[in-house]
């Protein structure tokens, strides 16, 4: 990613920043971690390695939540993170990255989406209202879809449905009864 043509890695980020969106309205966390991944990539290709942490922060807290093993099946995906967390390492230092790492795990899924949509704008611009996040702007003062009226685990149901399983894979898959 990092070596890429520039006007292949801008395409290639506003392409992701086009999706992250998208993906926090769905709730697709194992869409939203490879997102922010390959965000921090394309940060550590700028220099801009205290990005490239935090986005790595928060994309390894996503992958906990919906992975056992990040980047599972990515190979290509794993060169470009330890990559740039080396270049990042090197850069800031043990200590910092660490904190900045630390400081990114800690954000919100929204916050973190924030965050990585702000890249490029101008220091101390504000991405959108306070608390406000990526598709709450996007949605403006639409109407929530059906989707946003389904609790989390309903939206997990409803993913697992669409995989095709059956009520007893899904029971199974999920640990609760049929």
């Amino acid at each position: 990613i990092a070596g890429a043509p520039q006007r292949d890695r801008a395409g290639l980020a506003e392409c992701v920043r086009a999706a992250l969106p998208l993906r926090l309205r769905f709730g697709d966390m194992l869409g939203l971690a490879p997102c922010l991944e390959v965000l921090a990539c394309l940060a550590a290709g700028e220099g801009d390695l205290v990005r490239t942490a935090r986005l790595q922060g928060a994309a390894e807290r996503m992958w906990r939540e919906v992975a056992s093993v990040p980047r599972f099946a990515m190979p290509r995906l794993n060169q470009e993170h330890d990559s740039a967390r080396e270049r990042a390492r090197q850069a800031l230092g043990d200590q910092r990255y660490d904190r900045e790492h630390a400081a990114g795990a800690e954000l919100s899924t929204g916050d973190a989406i924030q965050y990585a949509l702000s890249a490029g704008r101008p220091a101390g611009a504000e991405p959108g209202p306070a608390g406000a996040t990526p598709a709450d702007q996007a949605a403006g003062d639409a109407v929530p879809g059906p989707w946003e009226l389904l609790t989390a685990r309903e939206r997990q149901v409803a993913a697992l449905i669409a995989e095709g399983l059956t009520n007893r894979e899904i029971a199974a898959r999920l640990v609760v009864s049929k």
